[in-house]
């Protein structure tokens, strides 16, 4: 029982000599942590990983803003009637009160959506070779207008006004017979051919044509 209490208390020693060993290094280490804690720095660790988060989420959201926002600018605009996608016509020819009254109408004879915004070019023309006969309609006043846009098929229309020759001066006016219509659509620089019988007009200054603009045809 000697032997085994000897044997025991230097081994309990030890024990309780390596606890404190252990137990000062873990005190030494604890007064160190703070120092490295310090130096480190957890709140600026934290504070660069949310900046971080936010900047990314920040640019991932500006572009979808962007991405919105540019739409509108990114949709191409409905390209302009252009007289070789256009068929030329008249209908309504009216009578009264010393001048003929009818209908230009333009009819969108290709196979996309186009636009038709103002007032056309119109004049008479004559000799059979579109030779232009007196001045170019001049444009009705005060009347309002608005983009019209045509699909496939559709027609839009222009009411025209002719003038009767016989109660203007013959010598300013220079009667002559016409063959047709020159019509220059909106924003077009080609023309179309519309022929029309029964049409006379001045040769000299006096103006019989007046255009409104074009509008949506019912």
């Amino acid at each position: 029982m000697t032997l085994w209490n000897s044997f025991q208390r230097p081994m309990a020693s030890r024990t309780v000599t390596s606890a404190t060993a252990l137990f000062a290094t873990a005190v030494a280490l604890a007064a160190c942590s703070p120092a490295s804690d310090d130096a480190t720095g957890d709140s600026p660790q934290a504070d660069t990983s949310m900046a971080g988060d936010a900047t990314a989420q920040g640019a991932v959201g500006g572009a979808e803003q962007l991405s919105a926002e540019s739409s509108p600018s990114e949709r191409s605009a409905e390209p302009l009637c252009h007289s070789a996608n256009l068929e030329f016509s008249t209908s309504d020819l009216q009578g009264g009160a010393g001048s003929m009254f009818f209908n230009i109408v333009l009819t969108n004879k290709g196979q996309e959506v186009c636009t038709l915004n103002g007032f056309p070019g119109v004049s008479l023309v004559t000799d059979n070779n579109g030779t232009q006969l007196g001045k170019s309609a001049r444009r009705e006043e005060n009347v309002d207008y608005e983009p019209v846009h045509l699909h496939p098929g559709a027609a839009a229309i222009s009411p025209i006004r002719v003038s009767s020759v016989d109660k203007l001066d013959p010598e300013k006016c220079k009667p002559a017979a016409a063959d047709g219509l020159r019509v220059y659509p909106p924003e077009e620089t080609k023309a179309g051919y519309i022929p029309m019988e029964g049409l006379k007009g001045c040769g000299g200054d006096e103006p019989v044509l007046s255009v409104q603009p074009v509008m949506l045809a019912e």
